[in-house]
């Protein structure tokens, strides 16, 4: 495994997506990242210890690819408690008529949860999985206003009816999509007092698809 196959894996652990958000992240110059990325430099004191700080691999394997993926402490931790941290990003999923988040997603917390529900409810490739926030009421009673949503962000097509986090009209939604024989795409709302949108022709080329909601928790206040 080259050094930037080790650096992909820790990017997409913590939610890094960009060099440059890697860089931050280890205090260097978008430039030395590069560097690591093309071979031309390994990795020195400075970044490692911030890696070393920040995250749960053995900086020996980060540098070397030798030794123990994760640090004893950590390994010992997972043995133990079995958790794993999903990202939680700065955006908003709007389940009413109209919301926009165009903000730069960022990386705010972590929800922790066992890694073994994670696997038996979000899939196998937890990496892919974000954690947004859910907005409005047009998806009553599936999804509430303020739930939890875990996002397969590596969905980002249409693979079948579900609920999914599109971008279209006026803002990022989570509108359940369903296709028709004619090959136009209904976005419907759960709730009925909202209308089923078709979209056909050129106009699906509007629709991004950002995710599948692979689930949700909801939060009843007493």
């Amino acid at each position: 495994m080259e050094l930037r196959d080790r650096l992909e894996e820790l990017m997409s652990e913590y939610g890094l997506k960009t060099q440059q958000q890697l860089a931050d992240f280890a205090g260097v110059s978008k430039g030395l990242v590069g560097q690591w990325f093309n071979g031309l430099t390994g990795l020195g004191a400075k970044p490692l210890a911030a890696f070393d700080k920040k995250t749960k691999f053995s900086i020996n394997w980060l540098a070397e690819g030798t030794g123990e993926k994760y640090k004893k402490d950590y390994v010992f931790q997972l043995e133990t408690e079995d958790k794993i941290r999903l990202p939680r990003i700065n955006v908003e999923a709007n389940c009413g008529a109209g919301s926009i988040n165009d903000q730069y997603t960022e990386v705010v917390d972590y929800v922790v949860v066992a890694r073994k529900w994670a696997r038996d409810n979000l899939g196998s490739n937890l990496s892919r999985i974000k954690v947004l926030t859910a907005r409005g009421d047009s998806m009553n009673p599936t999804i509430e206003d303020g739930d939890v949503l875990f996002v397969d962000e590596g969905i980002t097509y249409f693979s079948g009816e579900g609920v999914y986090i599109i971008w279209y009209a006026d803002g990022l939604k989570a509108k359940r999509l369903q296709s028709t024989v004619s090959g136009d795409l209904k976005i419907i709302s759960d709730n009925d007092r909202y209308e089923t949108e078709t979209v056909s022709g050129e106009e699906l080329d509007n629709i991004r698809i950002c995710g599948k909601v692979a689930g949700s928790w909801s939060f009843n206040r007493f």
